[in-house]
């Protein structure tokens, strides 16, 4: 009870409370009664009946679960049910090109692995090799480009079916089957594949897939290159001073729409006549570049939620941020191969694509909430991982299927053992024990960093 009194008093929390009795347990007795875990203290102070008790409340606030209503499992007035069990899932999907083989004098060759993030886990979780799923590896010779849709046609279908139909699963809680569905929030890619996935191509005037043409960048005179100088103002209120400053050229009076919705996009995509998907195929569409940039009718608006969204394929901040970087640091090294700082761009203002997107990722932030479920750093981690497991170059995407098949069925199996049984894989900073020995402290039981061994 004195533990437990100086844990409330220093607001200690439930872990570093479960540390304490086991460092104060290696000075007492084997046999010593002091409790283990927080969990046990808590089993003993039940008995002293001081527990709080919970009262559910109908959602429309019109009553109480209490007393002759404590059995009720709809309100008495509106008929809302008490409980809501909330068995839906949703998903992200990511996919980015590599080489599996490592090897720079290796032919060309390119995996395409889809990737997909179950974002009803916690954040510490679904970001996690263990809880990512890769339900489809695309082998290409050469990027898919424009006909990556081909290749996902088994996912929407799958999509399709979670949304209208649903799966079958057992809920734990009601120890029942029950009909799980799914729907996908967004996509999460690098610009390029955010180009093939989308269906809107990101070069040219056009190359912003926010803006969607209302802002398009000038051609530049000498560099013969694509700029967005100038175009920043016309996401200002109306009434920002800024608009009538000179010093940026003239007064500014256009104004642009913050972010398109899906339905204008998909009517914008029907409307135009794709030519037939393959590599044989080299037309674009009619109008490309002058009133659209679309390269192919976008997949994702076969699921009808797909247009309701108001964010749709993230613009990816990892690699943004390198972007920018790299622009500014290689013209202040004034780097003579990876600087845009030369005659040409003296000659006119440069400001390109990736100095303007920043321009809408604190709306894409109001949008989809924090940036660490929708950028690409773990995706690369995870993408990091899937090229070690090319066993066989010969045959490389079926080393990484056979691969990821045989750690999703032990991760898959672990969850029903202890885990001290099956899964042991060493955590980050954690080191072997050599032995195991209850007369002395656990500190002299690892291993020695051979420059630390004295002889």
């Amino acid at each position: 009870m004195e533990l437990l009194r100086e844990k409330n008093r220093h607001n200690c929390s439930n872990n570093g409370f479960d540390d304490l009795p086991h460092l104060i347990g290696l000075v007492l007795p084997d046999d010593h009664k002091l409790p283990e875990k927080y969990y046990t203290v808590r089993k003993m102070i039940r008995g002293l009946n001081m527990e709080y008790e919970k009262i559910d409340a109908c959602e429309n606030d019109c009553m109480l679960f209490y007393e002759e209503h404590s059995e009720n499992t709809k309100c008495d007035k509106y008929k809302r049910d008490r409980y809501k069990e909330i068995r839906n899932v949703r998903l992200g999907l990511s996919t980015d090109g590599f080489d599996p083989f490592r090897d720079a004098h290796a032919k060309e060759y390119t995996v395409w692995p889809v990737v997909i993030v179950v974002y009803n886990l916690s954040p510490s979780m679904c970001n996690k090799d263990p809880y990512m799923f890769m339900p489809l590896l695309i082998p290409e010779p050469t990027d898919p480009t424009k006909d990556l849709h081909v290749y996902l046609r088994p996912l929407f279908d799958e999509l399709k079916l979670l949304w209208h139909t649903g799966v079958e699963t057992y809920d734990i809680y009601s120890c029942t089957n029950v009909m799980m569905k799914a729907a996908l929030l967004w996509t999460i890619s690098d610009f390029p594949a955010l180009s093939i996935l989308s269906g809107w191509s990101t070069k040219g005037n056009l190359a912003c897939p926010v803006c969607m043409g209302e802002v398009k960048a000038k051609q530049l005179k000498h560099g013969g290159k694509s700029t967005f100088y100038g175009t920043s103002r016309y996401f200002l209120e109306a009434d920002d001073p800024l608009r009538r400053r000179t010093r940026f050229g003239s007064i500014e009076t256009r104004s642009v729409c913050a972010r398109n919705s899906g339905s204008f996009a998909k009517t914008m995509c029907d409307q135009i006549q794709f030519p037939p998907p393959g590599k044989s195929t080299e037309r674009k569409p009619r109008d490309y570049g002058v009133t659209h940039n679309w390269t192919h009718s976008s997949p994702f608006f076969e699921l009808s939620y797909w247009e309701t969204l108001s964010l749709r394929h993230n613009i990816d901040i990892m690699h943004t941020e390198k972007n920018i970087f790299d622009n500014i640091f290689y013209i202040i090294l004034d780097d003579g191969k990876k600087s845009k700082d030369n005659t040409k761009a003296r000659n006119e203002w440069f400001f390109d694509l990736m100095e303007h997107l920043p321009l809408h990722l604190a709306t894409e932030c109001k949008l989809g909430g924090p940036a660490n479920g929708r950028w690409m750093y773990f995706v690369e981690r995870y993408l990091h991982n899937l090229k070690l497991k090319v066993g066989n170059k010969a045959r490389a995407e079926g080393s990484m299927a056979q691969r990821y098949i045989e750690e999703e069925s032990v991760h898959f199996c672990s969850l029903f053992f202890d885990s001290k049984v099956v899964n042991d894989q060493l955590h980050r900073n954690e080191a072997p024990r050599k032995f195991h020995d209850v007369e002395l402290l656990e500190v002299y039981t690892y291993l020695t960093h051979p420059s630390l061994q004295t002889f």
